[in-house]
């Protein structure tokens, strides 16, 4: 009888526990229906515990566990050390078959006793017939048959008594002498068995090591692949945050290249220096101008300032601005001052134009300065 100390349950309750090579299972009565625990026996390990001393607890899962003690709370190490014995050994070598112990030597024994036996009751009546043998023989005996039978009869009493006190001490010297032996072979036995249960606790405890060895490895495949799977993941997105940043660099040395593109065409402008014969053939109509426009916008991505081109209002300054750059204002003024005509009420002053208000009320004084 046992206690089951466990969530669930009434704690302390009084149990039987049925212990085979495949389960580990409790009950509180003698019916099936009363069954309160029950572990898979290859699934389940066996420790001590630390709430009861004396006490072990089976468990083989964190929801299926429970801590068993002997009957009265009473456990002494003995009754741990006896279910850890028995534990290991239905768990890990009930399934195996040991080799039986000779015992042939007590048939044997029986055996030289009842030969023993046959060979006193062969001596007994081998005797008997040498005595007949020789009243036959002798006529003085033959006369005194009655008191020689007589005598026989006692002597054979005495023999029989004899024989049957000399039978007794050699059955009480062969027992004493069988008890020697039992006494041995029972010493015999004890160190067998004591050998085989070191054998059989050391074949578990490398079963036990056996087992570890096997979980740690199979922990070790199980890193291994989460580690695999891990890097996998990282290589990924490591690829992910390289394409992103491969694309945000083609966009920026897309933008290099625009704005190096920009200041590209910005020098060229600057430095371009034309004709004064290019802008006065194309302000002689509207067909020469067309062409300028075309000549001097070649490029597919230049549409837009072609359109622009042709619907300039002021041809001539456009014309002059565009045939000489920023670096050649004397070439464009030059070319302005030929072929544009002149404003009379413009005043042209370097980069700022003075525009004179005639309508003004303060008699026509400039009212400041225009872009």
């Amino acid at each position: 009888m046992m206690i089951i100390d466990v969530e669930g349950f009434e704690a302390n309750s009084p149990v039987r526990v049925i212990l085979n090579n495949s389960t580990l299972t409790s009950y509180s009565g003698f019916q099936f229906t009363d069954m309160r625990k029950s572990f898979n026996l290859q699934k389940s390990t066996m420790y001590t515990s630390t709430k009861h001393k004396n006490c072990f607890v089976i468990q083989e899962t964190t929801q299926n566990q429970a801590t068993f003690c002997d009957f009265g709370m009473t456990s002494t190490s003995e009754f741990y050390n006896k279910w850890n014995y028995d534990f290991n050994l239905f768990k890990f070598q009930c399934h195996q078959k040991n080799n039986l112990v000779n015992a042939t030597w007590a048939n044997e024994m029986e055996g030289a006793v009842a030969k023993a036996k046959e060979q006193m009751k062969v001596d007994m009546v081998n005797k008997i017939r040498e005595k007949e043998k020789e009243k036959e023989d002798d006529p003085v005996k033959i006369k005194k048959e009655g008191d020689i039978t007589l005598s026989v009869l006692n002597k054979e009493l005495d023999i029989e008594t004899l024989l049957e006190k000399e039978e007794l001490q050699r059955e009480k010297e062969q027992s004493d002498e069988l008890d020697i032996k039992v006494d041995l072979e029972k010493k015999k036995e004890d160190c067998i068995m004591k050998a085989i249960k070191e054998r059989e606790l050391e074949n578990q405890f490398n079963l036990r090591k056996k087992g570890e060895a096997e979980e740690v490895n199979n922990m070790r495949n199980v890193a291994a692949r989460q580690v695999k799977i891990r890097r996998d993941y990282l290589k990924k997105r490591l690829e992910n945050l390289k394409r992103k940043a491969d694309k945000k660099n083609e966009l920026r040395k897309a933008q290099i290249m625009g704005i190096r593109m920009e200041v590209a065409n910005r020098i060229s402008d600057a430095y371009h220096k034309g004709n004064h014969g290019n802008c006065a053939n194309a302000l002689k109509d509207n067909t020469e101008w067309n062409t300028w426009c075309q000549a001097k916008f070649m490029n597919a991505d230049q549409a837009n300032e072609i359109q622009s081109c042709k619907s300039e209002k002021d041809r001539c300054h456009y014309c002059c601005e565009k045939e000489f750059g920023d670096l050649y204002i004397d070439d464009r003024e030059h070319c302005i001052a030929q072929y544009c005509k002149p404003d009379d009420k413009l005043q042209i002053n370097g980069r700022w134009i003075w525009r004179r208000d005639l309508e003004s009320p303060d008699g026509g004084q400039p009212s400041g300065p225009t872009s």
